[in-house]
């Protein structure tokens, strides 16, 4: 058996017991912080399998959790999964037909030209297939809610044994909620995904990253700071959920990544380099971003999922203006 089928069977077995998660799914989210942001989490974790809730491996991942705000799951997507999807994005530049309610980001002209957004259907009428190539060739390529919009994508979105994994964390019923598919890396600065959702109670998010080609040094790969999701609130964030990155001024976005920058420099810095099919689990104080990208026309091909629980996601609250 498989260790992501042994995490499937045995490490979460129920997070709640079968009952209890029915139950839970017909009450309104949860009112306190989580249990592993909690001072005694690591004696929660012993308590986990004492209950029989999760085994050895799955308690192993808690406490790597615990302490440094990550873990990894090797193999954790099924290749022919990772194969479709790489298909896909490849083929979109080929496709005669376009994607209905498909949105390409981060598409350049030229090399030199501003980042743009386009329809699929847009891209197919306006250019030729050798320029869609070309165009394809030297942009980022970003993409939100593919899920939405394509089978291949939410396939990977609704994989259970990666619902299951976030549901252990979470020891609440996990939802998926968001993806966010790259061709390459992003070279985003040091952040915290908590900096950019509306989640009340705090923390309520699990990132999921799904490497989808072996990644290498030179790609522009992810990297975080284990250790670092026990770092303060940023201060300005006063009236969260309503005031995060998404919402404040620009003044106080440079105050943000200054503060990040600095606090970052207290934690080792790591670089994920995964393998086809890895994921990364990351708790949503992780600070984390992405390499420079040190090779011309490498890729880094992946797709990001985040998780919640039912009843957290509090953007629909939140009033603008927005910054996106």
């Amino acid at each position: 058996m498989s260790m992501l089928k042994q995490i499937a069977t045995a490490s979460i077995r129920n997070p709640l017991g079968r009952a209890c998660v029915n139950a839970w799914c017909q009450t309104t989210a949860p009112k306190e912080a989580p249990w592993f942001d909690r001072s005694d989490a690591d004696k929660e974790i012993e308590r986990f399998v004492d209950r029989n809730l999760v085994d050895e491996q799955g308690a192993q991942y808690l406490r790597d959790w615990v302490q440094h705000g990550c873990f990894v799951v090797p193999n954790a997507v099924p290749a022919a999964d990772v194969d479709n999807m790489v298909t896909l994005v490849e083929e979109l530049a080929n496709s005669t037909r376009p994607i209905a309610g498909l949105t390409l980001l981060a598409v350049r002209e030229t090399v030199d030209s501003p980042e743009m957004g386009i329809s699929h259907r847009d891209f197919i009428r306006r250019y030729t297939v050798d320029d869609r190539r070309r165009m394809l060739g030297h942009s980022s390529l970003r993409i939100h809610g593919f899920h939405r919009v394509h089978r291949s994508p939410r396939r990977i979105f609704r994989n259970p044994d990666l619902s299951r994994i976030a549901s252990m964390v979470f020891q609440h019923e996990a939802v998926p909620s968001t993806t966010i598919s790259f061709s390459r890396g992003s070279a985003q600065a040091l952040h915290q995904d908590m900096a950019v959702f509306h989640v009340q109670p705090r923390n309520f998010l699990i990132g999921a990253w799904v490497a989808f080609e072996d990644i290498t040094a030179d790609s522009g790969p992810l990297i975080y700071c284990p250790g670092s999701h026990r770092s303060p609130w940023f201060t300005e964030f006063t009236n969260y959920p309503q005031t995060n990155l998404r919402t404040s001024g620009s003044e106080v976005s440079v105050r943000y990544h200054d503060w990040i920058d600095k606090e970052s420099r207290r934690f080792d810095q790591k670089t994920f380099l995964a393998r086809k099919g890895d994921v990364l689990f990351w708790h949503p104080m992780l600070f984390h971003g992405g390499a420079p990208i040190q090779r011309a026309g490498a890729t880094r091909k992946s797709l990001v999922i985040h998780y919640m629980v039912r009843g957290t996601n509090r953007s629909w609250a939140v009033k603008g203006p927005f910054n996106w």
